[in-house]
């Protein structure tokens, strides 16, 4: 948590106060998938910490890249290998997976879920999609 506080406070709050669009990989909904759904963390933990870190300051939209565990994993190790917090047994993935489908279903307006287990056109126009709502 201490590294999103960081991040917020030193790169994203001011991209957002000069009105700039900010993009990340993972932020507050991938701590609660991995850390609570897949490291069965307490919620209420996770939530305190990064209501701290995060300053009020939740995403407008969050992609949810469906595709089932093993997939996305023998996509992940093909390209680069795992990183340290994709480092779990098949088990957890599950769980993680649960996870980003139970937060898509608590904030159906804000996390949108895009069939990722398409090709790579197909994937893109519907995340560009959602995206554009946004912006435009």
């Amino acid at each position: 948590a201490s590294a999103r506080a960081q991040l917020m406070f030193e790169v994203i709050k001011p991209a957002l106060d000069s009105g700039k669009v900010v993009i990340c990989d993972r932020f507050i909904d991938s701590s609660f998938a991995y850390q609570g759904y897949g490291r069965r963390i307490n919620p209420g933990h996770i939530a305190g910490v990064n209501n701290i870190a995060l300053q009020g300051i939740l995403p407008d939209l969050t992609i949810l890249l469906d595709i089932p565990p093993e997939a996305a994993l023998r996509r992940r190790y093909k390209s680069s290998g795992p990183d340290r917090i994709e480092q779990g047994d098949m088990e957890f993935y599950q769980r993680v997976c649960e996870g980003y489908k139970a937060l898509a279903k608590l904030y159906p307006d804000r996390i949108k879920t895009v069939n990722a287990d398409r090709n790579r056109g197909e994937v893109f126009n519907d995340i560009k999609a959602h995206i554009d709502k946004i912006l435009y």
